[in-house]
């Protein structure tokens, strides 16, 4: 089985090539049509920092790259985490977390 690359979305876009923006609209449109009002979507950067490679790797494997190590043969799989790690500059996975505030109207 031959390697499979990803290939990273242009900067500032989602994994699917959309603007951060479109999916926001998307998102509120879909509150307000479940009821919800005051809503309030944005990003807040989060990053974790690693003491170890190896910590690094282990929550790369478990948390970040499930999906692509499932497509690999067990025996690509440490190798490929570890060429990921290799890639970085220093420990940190670049988290950003989606923050949502809304409030839904009482039945009745």
């Amino acid at each position: 089985m031959g390697a499979r690359h990803h290939r990273p979305a242009p900067a500032g876009r989602g994994r699917d090539g959309g603007r951060p923006g479109r999916r926001d609209r998307a998102g509120r449109e879909r509150l307000a049509a479940a009821g919800f009002t005051g809503i309030e979507v944005g990003l807040a950067p989060d990053p974790a920092s690693f003491e170890s490679a190896d910590q690094l790797e282990a929550f790369l494997a478990t948390v970040v790259l499930g999906a692509h190590l499932r497509d690999l043969p067990p025996s690509g799989r440490r190798p490929f985490v570890h060429a990921v790690v290799a890639g970085l500059d220093e420990p940190v996975v670049d988290y950003v977390r989606l923050q949502i505030r809304a409030t839904r109207a009482a039945d009745g």
